[in-house]
């Protein structure tokens, strides 16, 4: 939350700038007059990115929930696909990296190593 709110306070000193002037108007949400840390924080001009990711912990040691090929260690035909199995945030917004996983998932599991070169937008699932 603190870096969060650093950035806001940047965004706000870059965007009242001098250099900002001629395209500049009156801050919007939240508004001029709210400068305090709680005051911003309630007013939810900043929070979380609501995608939240790495709940599943993918990988070989013990504390791992799911294998390499996305299998739930110990229950049997359960695979995640999906963004909890994702280590970190991707800078972008979820949707593509988790239709990464899916198709990596298809591949996997009908053992076509054969990956698609170009990701299939729209397609029926």
């Amino acid at each position: 939350m603190d870096d969060m709110l650093a950035g806001l306070r940047l965004a706000r000193a870059v965007g009242n700038s001098r250099a900002m002037s001629s395209w500049r108007n009156d801050e919007v949400f939240p508004g001029a007059a709210v400068h305090d840390g709680g005051q911003l924080q309630r007013s939810g001009s900043v929070g979380t990115y609501f995608h939240p990711v790495g709940t599943c912990k993918m990988g070989t040691d013990p504390a791992a929930v799911v294998d390499l090929e996305l299998r739930v260690h110990g229950v049997e035909c359960l695979r995640i696909v999906d963004a909890s199995v994702m280590p970190s945030l991707p800078a972008a917004n979820t949707n593509a990296t988790v239709r990464a996983i899916a198709e990596r998932a298809v591949a996997i599991i009908t053992g076509d190593e054969h990956v698609p070169a170009e990701p299939v937008i729209g397609a029926a699932a």
